[in-house]
């Protein structure tokens, strides 16, 4: 797993794991593997000056808040200590929950609890525009200093957080019918991972004169690079407009729309209007409501608007009514009941005995405090009011502690009934290990039965010592716990709870005046392949052949806001080979013609299209999107029909995988699949140097007799991603973007 692009690791965490060293005996030496000084030279520090004063609990640096306010003063003019203090520990806290070295698809919620994710880019957005202000306030000479020990951090983490968000948001807009959404989103997931490599190239070509030339190279191998690229799923047809709602805590569209809300409950909820085709239309609100403030009641709606509805009085039965200019009219019913969960931090719950657990500051997962167990059997009380007799699910997460030798428990007592839990994950490469690390933090889940309606007491008590506790949440009933990192937060900032929103030309101009170049004119990657010598030799640590590449210009080009088919470009004849070369794209699989077309599995999984970078940006590629899937055989397939004039031909596929679990395709003519043990990798793609990245990948070599057959490509594990395909019977390398054209197509 990568980690080497920016440390967010809190001081808080690196003083907690060297005070157990210290309270342990360990006082001799201590190691601190730094590896690249440069971008770690405020942690370096911190690790020296705890080390030389463990002993002193007065010490600053055993008081976070406090050392850092020193810290940032003693660096700094201009008594910027307190802000920058306050910028370091929240972007600390907020990047930490994922680094954005482990960042994936959907790994931050957007419609449970709420929207967890546009909370976390919201606030990193605020957090990139303070440390941009003290940035510009300080002398000249000290501006680099500052951006190298704060403001890159800061800025990298705003960037990449929010192109994986609107990625994210472009899919689910896709899903929810929010056509012109998938594609605006699209852009600006481009958008912010521009500005990006727009950071990377000022610090490496610009900064102080590109005297730190290649000390921050996240993109390039070795080690494992972090990644490069999202997945967002542009609109394939935008028609008339239409307008649409989806309530919060929904995945889609309710035909029976119904908010409810509690005083004791989520404070802020909301209904999203949205756009279903082209143009934009005009709604107006009819607030039925009068304990609810509603942020807008009237307005207008090209993509979407998130209208945020906020308990101001006790709730009662009541509706909303919206209405378009078009004449659409959709009612939400509102009505009072409590809500069917229960979200706190451990930091606010009594320990049992009193120093049977101890606060440890600016490092919950987000925000706020966790609980450490100072010793076995300590235990941290909360009553609780379950709101109607049924089940009760506990949730509680483990802020991540390791064990190798020992093991890592967790008790909860409910009204006295106890069950135990204990996490596998107690040390490196253990079940459960990666995703622990990748999401720094582990979920325990127990059930408890058969409640009544009212006051309960939960006790959790750690058998072992320095088990750390962040935040738990209970469901009631029926209700299951939904996939989230972060569990409800029923009082949070209305500026968190707006869809997270970019002013494009703001960012553009104030990116280009801090970096010199726009993110369009920085150097695109250079093109990667595994060829026919790639196998040959122990890929653990060899780079990868590369190859400078141009890109074409955009061959899918609509207007923004117009209406869009794209289908009818995928329709055409047979596939024919020309000079020894078969040239597809993935995509055209979508047309479902006799020529292209695709086959689900047994399950009615299929291939689905989502962005690539080919076609000037507005290429596709295909992939198998729901995760950690296999088949033997009988796999979801791509298939197309093409005129051969025969021989042996090289098989080469466009391709893109994160790790292991989704490195795996077959290759069939005419029904008749190959066996992976054939293909150059025997039957896997995954090196770390390729990971993230595209890569002309050569599968194998397949015999083709002259005429018409059928090549197909039947997914093995899911999440491969495939762009383009290119037979060959030459050995040349597979052209790049501008020069990749695909074979012509006759009618039959």
């Amino acid at each position: 797993m990568s980690y080497l692009f920016i440390n967010s690791i809190p001081l808080a965490q690196t003083g907690c794991e060297l005070r157990k060293a210290y309270e342990n005996g360990i006082r001799k030496i201590w190691v601190d593997n730094v590896g690249a000084l440069k971008p770690l030279e405020q942690d370096m520090e911190y690790f020296l000056a705890f080390g030389w004063d463990a002993a002193r609990p007065e010490a600053l640096v055993h008081h976070i808040h406090e050392y850092l306010v020193h810290w940032f003063n003693e660096q700094f003019s201009g008594n910027f200590g307190e802000e920058c203090a306050r910028i370091y520990e929240a972007y600390a806290q907020i990047t930490n929950v994922c680094k954005v070295e482990h960042l994936y698809r959907d790994a931050f919620s957007q419609t449970a609890y709420g929207d967890e994710a546009g909370r976390r880019v919201n606030r990193l957005r605020e957090l990139y525009s303070r440390v941009c202000r003290v940035h510009d306030a300080l002398p000249a000479d000290e501006r680099n200093a500052f951006f190298e020990l704060l403001g890159m951090k800061v800025s990298a983490s705003y960037f990449i957080n929010a192109a994986f968000y609107y990625a994210d948001r472009s899919r689910l807009s896709y899903r929810q019918g929010k056509m012109q959404c998938a594609d605006e989103y699209l852009h600006l997931s481009r958008l912010l991972m521009g500005c990006k490599r727009q950071m990377l190239d000022f610090y490496n070509r610009r900064m102080a004169g590109g005297k730190w030339k290649g000390i921050l190279t996240p993109e390039a191998f070795p080690p494992p690079v972090s990644c490069i690229y999202t997945d967002a799923k542009p609109a394939l047809s935008i028609g008339e407009t239409a307008m649409g709602i989806i309530l919060w805590n929904e995945e889609e569209e309710n035909p029976s729309p119904r908010l409810t809300f509690d005083e004791k409950g989520v404070q802020t909820k909301w209904l999203e209007i949205f756009n279903r085709g082209c143009g934009r239309f005009s709604f107006a609100i009819e607030n039925g409501c009068p304990f609810l403030d509603v942020s807008e009641l009237q307005g207008e709606v090209q993509t979407e608007k998130r209208i945020l509805l906020t308990l101001r009085a006790t709730p009662q039965e009541g509706s909303l009514v919206v209405r378009s200019d078009r004449g659409e009219e959709i009612r939400i019913a509102v009505s009072a009941a409590p809500d069917a969960f229960y979200s706190f931090s451990a930091s606010e719950m009594r320990p049992e005995p009193a120093d049977g657990f101890r606060a440890v500051e600016y490092l919950d997962r987000m925000q706020g405090a966790c609980m450490e167990a100072t010793k076995s059997g300590a235990g941290l009380v909360i009553p609780f009011f379950q709101p109607y007799a049924g089940d009760c699910t506990v949730e509680v997460t483990r802020y991540l502690t390791l064990d190798s030798t020992g093991r890592v428990r967790l008790r909860v007592i409910l009204d006295g009934e106890m069950q135990e839990t204990e996490s596998l994950a107690a040390d490196e490469w253990r079940p459960g290990w990666f995703d622990a690390v990748r999401n720094n933090g582990e979920k325990l889940h127990c059930k408890f039965h058969d409640l009544t309606k009212g006051e309960h007491t939960l006790r959790l008590e750690a058998p072992d010592r320095y088990l750390t506790l962040g935040r738990i949440t209970l469901c009631f009933g029926d209700t299951p716990i939904r996939r989230s990192h972060l569990g409800p937060e029923p009082f949070g900032s209305l500026e968190d709870e707006r869809i997270s929103s970019v002013d494009e030309t703001s960012l553009r101009e104030d990116t280009l005046r801090r970096f010199g170049i726009a993110w369009e004119d920085v150097p695109p990657l250079k093109l990667t392949y595994a060829g026919h010598e790639y196998w040959n030799y122990d890929r653990l640590y060899l780079p990868n052949e590369e190859r400078e590449q141009a890109f074409a210009p955009p061959r899918y080009v609509f207007e923004r806001g117009g209406k869009k088919q794209l289908l009818p470009l995928f329709q055409g004849g047979i596939f024919v080979e020309e000079e020894g070369k078969l040239c597809l794209e993935a995509e055209h699989a979508l047309a479902e013609s006799p020529f292209a077309w695709r086959t689900p599995d047994g399950d009615g999984r299929i291939w689905e299209h989502l962005s690539a970078e080919t076609d000037g940006g507005t290429g596709l590629s295909m992939m198998v999107e729901e995760p950690y899937l296999y088949w033997e055989k009988d796999g979801p397939a791509l298939h197309f029909r093409g005129l051969f004039t025969g021989g042996k031909y090289y098989v080469w596929l466009l391709m893109r995988f994160d790790d292991p679990s989704n490195d795996a395709c077959m290759v069939g003519i005419d029904g008749k699949y190959q066996p992976r043990s054939e293909q150059y990798g025997r039957g896997g793609f995954f090196t770390y140097s390729s990971q993230f990245l595209w890569v002309w990948t050569l599968l194998s070599e397949v015999e083709i007799a002259a005429g018409e057959h059928v090549f197909s490509l039947a997914a093995v594990k899911s999440g491969l991603r495939i762009d383009r395909i290119y037979l060959t019977k030459g050995r040349e390398l597979p052209p790049d973007d501008a020069h990749f054209l695909p074979s012509p197509r006759h009618a039959k």
